[in-house]
């Protein structure tokens, strides 16, 4: 019985683990110091804070250093994230295509799949880096990796909704 409850508590422990901040995914949020209650803080994109829990009617519980606020969550896109908000959750969250445009004319993938200029991609992975953008074809049926040098994208539209991102 011993082992059974120490097994138990080992296994609660580690589920209440940190699991790390969290990031403002907007322009800015606004906090307030309990649900329905008036704005006591503003926080900005990328500023960091952490999820407690989701409450009733979109409401979320957070803290922010040492105090406890609530923001309302409009649903999707969310306005907190695990990972900092860059100019591609900007594109995807946009609707944004991109636009193919290679030197060649066409651009050979290393499964043989070949695209010609001018084919648009959604973006299937906010998580991207700028040395590879994970997207789909429009109308395509599988993701491929493909380095942002060969698509254009009207990035003045992304600056000027969130200009902190163009620092």
């Amino acid at each position: 019985m011993r082992k059974l409850v120490l097994v138990f508590m080992i296994a609660v422990m580690a589920g209440c683990g940190d699991s790390g901040p969290d990031y403002v995914n907007a322009n800015v949020l606004f906090l307030s110091n309990k649900p329905f209650g008036k704005t006591v803080k503003k926080l900005y994109m990328n500023d960091t804070l952490r999820h407690v829990s989701d409450l009733d009617k979109g409401w979320v519980k957070v803290t922010v250093d040492a105090d406890t606020m609530y923001f309302k969550d409009s649903g999707f896109p969310s306005l907190i994230d695990d990972t900092p908000f860059n100019k591609w959750k900007a594109v995807d969250r946009e609707n944004g295509h991109l636009k193919l445009v290679h030197p060649q004319g066409f651009l050979t993938m290393p499964d043989g799949t070949m695209f010609e200029n001018g084919t648009y991609f959604r973006i299937t992975s906010t998580y991207n880096t700028d040395s590879l953008i994970e997207c789909r074809a429009v109308g395509g049926s599988s993701n491929k990796k493909i380095n942002p040098m060969y698509l254009k994208y009207d990035w003045n539209k992304i600056w000027n909704k969130y200009p902190k991102l163009k620092q």
